[in-house]
């Protein structure tokens, strides 16, 4: 009898725990049977490329779980990179939003496509991987998620480019996303959104709530995803943004820092002298946007350059519609960078306003309050370049580095490409919060590629198809030039498929420029390592007398298979014709060397030069037998 209230206990003890489990146990029972069933989606940032199993590319639903309706979640980039990543090369990861997925032009009138191209001209025999994980409407929350996972994908150096979103990307303090302003609350709820059990609740809620209508999608981005239109400047909602901004951005540096990635940072541009600020305090002077916009008007008209940008920038402080980094994101990127070791500042601002006039960034550089357009991306390109190439990254010799200019002018971006970002432009600023009505165009004689432009703006057709048509249109007027431009655009597109190298290189020595050839020819076969290739690439330098560019194919040719006797006879004979200086005389060398050098001439397919000589040693030998059974060989 007296151990009855011992059980009594035990069990007491055993219906308390069985209570306390059950809802757990509940809740794994049913997320493991979801994900038996197949509900739901994982969220990695990389999954394995479609069109090629051993690559990676950046999961084109990853953005799904930064926003609460689907119908507003973008797309990135799906630049493939390999899984094994080989000998020497070189990986950098780009993060950001809009302005580092280059909108309005995308594609490669965006920064990182900039840099793609001048880092593979200064290291042309290197591989160059400029990956980009932007996307638009985004801010510090997807950057230091992308961080935490990019870091085990062996990363040379990070690009961040990202600030403008903090108040209205997703998950932004006055967005229409948002779900707290405690930076630690919300990466807790992002990674509850990993489980199956937590999607299933959130579709259900969002089954009852009304559905995103046509209407609604057919307003801009811009206006879908913001909440609080005002927010003064210094209030509480404010300094979450601001807060929120420098945990997060803190956090990804340190993961990056312990991991000893060189991660480079930039600093953050708008427009300042030519964007009317988009709401205004109106009841006081001193907080009144619009008041120290139009002192700043005045004084640039004064030419008090000094004064003027600084009631510009206090314009944008004040700005309440905050589309606008806040001077304060500038201060954190500055201390920030500072702190880690492995960190390293770039200070784009301070580029473009070396470029502006007057040092007031405006529409010189920009389209409208923070993108830029195409000479704007190429100087972010620029301020990246050059602090990569100060911190001696890549372990090369720059000796082949260019300056800015010349690389902005080599840059292939299209008729096409340039047109489609103005037009989006266009489109974007004939609604909230510009209202520019879009000025009529004669559409009745446009050229073509400004229909292929209109459609790719209004997506009617991809990229992909639009390039092919502009190619075709230049290829079959014999336009020549523009469409080496359009194969160049194709080959940053698909940076690992040498047939887009070889095809634009064949175009380059149609142009007779061959430098520009053996460049994209050295590419390809960075990506097709075959003698095959080789043996095709050294024919077409012969054929247009480019020996001192066939000679290093041959010889990679004679390493990989010592039995193409042919390849090693071409060789030589190129090296027979390189030890005869052109500044040489014929009367200084006997008819035998002469001879000989026409015999290699005729070797290499030459006939006409081969004449030459040989008319040359049979004015001095008539009766010379080799010369002449070389000359009826030409004459057969």
């Amino acid at each position: 009898m007296s151990s009855s209230p011992t059980i009594s206990k035990q069990r007491t003890r055993w219906f308390k725990a069985v209570a306390i489990l059950l809802p757990f146990l509940l809740l794994l029972a049913l997320e493991g049977g979801l994900r038996l069933l197949g509900y739901g989606k994982d969220y990695p940032l990389f999954i394995a490329d479609a069109k090629s199993a051993e690559h990676w590319v950046m999961n084109p639903e990853v953005s799904e779980k930064y926003f609460s309706q689907n119908a507003d979640a973008t797309v990135g980039y799906q630049e493939p990179f390999p899984m094994e990543k080989g000998t020497g090369a070189f990986r950098v990861f780009v993060l950001g939003a809009s302005t580092a997925v280059g909108y309005p032009y995308l594609h490669n009138g965006s920064f990182h496509r900039h840099l793609q191209h001048r880092l593979n001209h200064t290291f042309p025999n290197k591989t160059i991987e400029v990956v980009n994980l932007a996307l638009t409407a985004v801010n510090s929350y997807t950057v230091l998620d992308f961080a935490e996972q990019l870091v085990n994908y062996q990363p040379d150096a990070v690009l961040i480019y990202a600030g403008h979103n903090e108040y209205y990307g997703a998950l932004g303090v006055g967005s229409t996303t948002a779900i707290g302003s405690n930076p630690t609350l919300v990466r807790l709820i992002l990674q509850l959104r990993e489980f199956r059990s937590v999607q299933l609740l959130t579709n259900t809620l969002n089954w009852f709530k009304p559905s995103v209508s046509k209407s609604d999608l057919q307003e801009n981005l811009m206006k879908r995803m913001t909440a609080k239109q005002s927010i003064a400047y210094n209030s509480d909602l404010y300094q979450r943004g601001i807060h929120q901004y420098e945990f997060n951005l803190a956090l990804a540096l340190s993961i990056l820092d312990e991991r000893d990635i060189p991660t480079f940072v930039s600093t953050l541009m708008s427009n300042e002298k030519d964007l009317v600020p988009f709401i205004s305090d109106s009841t006081q002077e001193e907080s009144s946007a619009d008041h120290f916009y139009q002192l700043g008007k005045a004084a640039y008209q004064q030419e008090d350059f000094t004064a003027a940008k600084q009631y510009f920038v206090k314009a944008k402080e004040l700005d309440m519609l905050r589309f606008r980094a806040p001077e304060a994101l500038n201060k954190i990127i500055r201390e920030l960078s500072e702190q880690f070791s492995n960190v390293h500042l770039v200070d784009t601002r301070a580029h473009l306003e070396a470029q502006a006039p007057h040092g007031i960034i405006g529409n010189e550089v920009l389209l409208e309050h923070v993108h830029p357009n195409q000479l704007g991306y190429s100087l972010i390109a620029d301020a990246f370049y050059q602090q990569l190439r100060e911190a001696n990254m890549i372990n090369a010799d720059w000796k082949l580095a260019s300056d800015w200019r010349t690389a902005y002018q080599a840059m292939p971006i299209t008729e096409v490409d340039s047109l489609k970002g103005a037009y989006e432009i266009m489109i974007l600023k004939e609604g909230w919060p510009f209202y520019e009505p879009i000025a009529d165009l004669d559409t009745a004689n446009r050229t073509l590629p400004e229909a292929i432009a209109g459609a790719l703006a209004v997506q009617q057709i991809s990229w992909e198809e639009a390039m092919e048509r502009l190619y075709r249109h230049y290829y079959q007027n014999q336009n020549y030039t523009e469409a080496l431009k359009v194969a160049e655009a194709i080959t940053l597109e698909h940076p690992n498929e040498p047939q887009f190298f070889t095809k634009a290189a064949g175009l380059a020595l149609q142009l007779n420029d061959i430098q520009q050839a053996n460049y994209l020819f050295q590419r390809a076969l960075i990506l097709e390592e075959s003698a095959a290739l080789a043996r095709k690439i050294a024919i077409n330098f012969i054929k247009v007398n480019a020996l001192e560019e066939a000679l290093p194919y041959l010889q990679y040719i004679t390493k990989r298979e010592s039995t193409d006797l042919l390849s090693l006879r071409l060789a030589n004979a190129i090296e027979s014709i390189r030890a005869f200086s052109e500044n040489d005389s014929l009367v200084e060398h006997d008819a035998k060397t002469i001879t000989q050098l026409a015999e290699n001439y005729l070797l290499l397919g030459k006939q006409d030069t081969a004449e030459v000589y040989l008319k040359a040693v049979l004015r001095q030998e008539p009766n010379n037998e080799q010369a002449i059974k070389l000359m009826k060989k030409i004459q057969n």
